[in-house]
């Protein structure tokens, strides 16, 4: 039984996080990402064994505002096509 659990709580995410790559944008699929630590400081919460700091509350509004950052200037270039480079050939001078 715990190894179906594990299963289902290691292996879902990853195959349901393969299949949004390709479906959804890179900045909704950061921020989505970036709201992990968020989720873990609720999830405390509710547990109640885990006392609220105010400074963890900060740190994590400051790392989500960063994230979200980040994916949007990462969306931005994510856009632009690669440009190949021809090689260039050495001169035949004799």
């Amino acid at each position: 039984a715990v190894i179906v659990i594990g299963f289902a709580i290691m292996a879902f995410p990853v195959f349901a996080m393969q299949k949004a790559i390709s479906l959804m944008s890179t900045l909704s699929l950061a921020a989505i990402t970036a709201l992990g630590p968020l989720f873990v400081f609720l999830f405390q919460l509710v547990e109640s064994r885990v006392a609220y700091a105010p400074a963890t509350m900060t740190g994590l509004m400051i790392y989500f505002a960063g994230a979200v950052l980040a994916a949007y200037g990462g969306a931005g270039h994510s856009d632009v096509k690669s440009i190949i480079h021809k090689r260039r050939q050495p001169s035949q001078n004799s």
